[in-house]
């Protein structure tokens, strides 16, 4: 599977024209293979390839594998001064303060054009037990 697999990847890439002279995509295209290759590596059948995927996935992208609880200890002090504003460690998009606790990106603004946008209005309370719903879509006008 490791060469199909890397020169699956290696094929795709030259579909998209990458590397080219771009050094960045270069190094970007190089790290793909070494992980694909390591992925490779450890013999994985049809059923434990995809959840290995998905939970690194979720790892590799800083999120929880399971519901965010409100705990004490899933807190971390990020205000600077008066010690009210907290993040939580498990979920980095979660914050608390003296109102309770809110997820910044429970609100998605999509223009006209497709572009989307979150802002101060993004906010949404959050419960505990929480698990991350997708966020609502809200069409605006430019």
């Amino acid at each position: 599977m490791n060469n199909v697999l890397i020169t699956h990847a290696k094929n795709e890439f030259e579909a998209l024209g990458w590397p080219g002279d771009d050094e960045m995509q270069k190094m970007v295209c190089e790290n793909v293979i070494a992980l694909l290759e390591e992925f490779s590596s450890q013999g994985h059948s049809g059923s434990s390839a995809p959840y290995i995927l998905n939970l690194f996935g979720k790892l590799a992208a800083f999120k929880p594998l399971s519901d965010l609880t409100g705990a004490d200890s899933e807190w971390v002090d990020v205000a600077e001064q008066d010690g009210t504003l907290y993040q939580n460690k498990r979920d980095g998009e979660v914050f608390k303060n003296d109102s309770g606790a809110y997820w910044i990106s429970g609100k998605i603004f999509r223009t006209p054009t497709g572009c989307t946008y979150t802002s101060k209005d993004s906010c949404v309370p959050v419960e505990f037990p929480w698990k991350r719903p997708k966020p609502e879509i809200i069409d605006v006008a430019e």
